[in-house]
């Protein structure tokens, strides 16, 4: 009976935790967590993938967080990043879930849209290493090594 299947409620902002938990028949079914975060420190990078088909088409991808020290991601944190890629791979593409983007997916570089981007990285033919760096302003730029097979 909620607009959109949603149910909110208002709450006053006090800095912490807010936990929800779901109960399924009086049982803990699932639960999820929010944290107020801190400054932005870093560049948190997590792939789908540990390995990707060396074929030409295979890809992975890659969500780009900015964290603060903690490891929380900073919603507010709207900031540049700039994906490189090198070795046996290509970068393919990059969104960051803002409806007012024009849709230019093949930019390497791209705001983060409350703390958080996406990047796809395609496979080239030759099995290898692909190696990926990410970075932005006055964060310390972090990289990950993909193997292509």
């Amino acid at each position: 009976d909620f607009k959109n299947n949603t149910i909110t409620w208002r709450t006053p902002y006090k800095p912490g935790t807010l936990k929800a938990v779901g109960y399924n028949n009086g049982r803990e079914a699932t639960y999820d967590e929010l944290r107020t975060a801190g400054s932005p420190t870093a560049i948190r990078l997590d792939v789908d993938r540990t390995a990707i088909a060396a074929d030409g088409q295979d890809i992975a991808h890659i969500t780009i967080t900015i964290v603060d020290p903690e490891g929380n991601t900073v919603p507010n944190a709207d900031r540049p990043v700039k994906v490189e890629v090198e070795g046996s791979g290509r970068f393919l593409a990059m969104d960051n879930g803002d409806l007012r983007d024009n849709g230019n997916w093949k930019r390497d570089d791209k705001p983060t849209r409350s703390g958080k981007a996406h990047a796809i990285i395609q496979s080239s033919r030759t099995p290898g290493l692909i190696t990926v760096k990410v970075s932005s302003e006055g964060l310390p730029a972090v990289g990950l090594t993909l193997p292509a097979r």
